[in-house]
């Protein structure tokens, strides 16, 4: 039988065979490795504790004294501590476990005039993070009231610099569509050229 014996402080997914169980889908970390011959100078008698309630015999045990063993220690946030010979383990993480963080983007729009259809940059914020990191976003605008007010002037002039400065007015789809029409009518023409040429016998037919 093999003997894995995983680092302490791996943490991840392990696996252990029968009659040893672990939650698949629970994230344990070793915490301990320890020596037959250290439990028992504490008192500790290795088979009844950690063998027999497995239904597991002093044959085992010894078989496994023999390759030098550990009892390992897997512990998780969410459940009680497992205790298991290294000779039961079957697989555990390689270090390549990663942290995931919740991330947010924002980004402050200033003072707009609250009758602006925010639609559009919404769907294109949307097709924006997914073309580029391959994640379906889930976007919210928020709005707060302003403590200033502002002057018909004022919004006059943030309104033509504001209008002035947009350069993506049409949707993807919307391009999309042109593009394919530019090209249906570049085909048909093409077909054309190609029956004059094949009339004026410059090309075989």
């Amino acid at each position: 039988m093999a003997n894995l014996i995983p680092p302490i402080g791996s943490r991840g997914r392990f696996t252990v065979a029968s009659p040893f169980t672990v939650n698949s889908g629970v994230v344990y970390r070793c915490t301990a490795l320890r020596r037959f011959s250290d439990i028992e100078n504490q008192g500790i008698r290795v088979f009844e504790t950690f063998y027999e309630p497995f239904d597991l015999t002093q044959t085992d045990v010894a078989n496994d004294r023999s390759i030098g063993a550990y009892i390992a220690t897997l512990e998780s946030d969410t459940h009680a501590p497992i205790y298991v010979p290294t000779t039961y383990i079957t697989s555990y993480p390689d270090g390549a476990y990663r942290n995931y963080q919740r991330v947010v983007i924002s980004a402050e729009l200033g003072p707009m005039p609250d009758y602006i259809d925010l639609t559009f940059m919404e769907a294109q914020l949307k097709a924006l993070v997914s073309d580029t990191i391959g994640v379906e976003p889930r976007v919210a605008l928020g709005a707060a009231p302003m403590d200033t007010t502002v002057t018909p002037d004022q919004h006059e002039t943030l309104e033509i610099a504001r209008v002035n400065a947009i350069k993506n007015r049409t949707t993807d789809y919307a391009k999309y569509l042109a593009e394919k029409e530019a090209n249906q009518r570049l085909k048909s023409r093409i077909q054309i050229l190609e029956e004059i040429i094949r009339r004026n016998g410059l090309i075989p037919e």
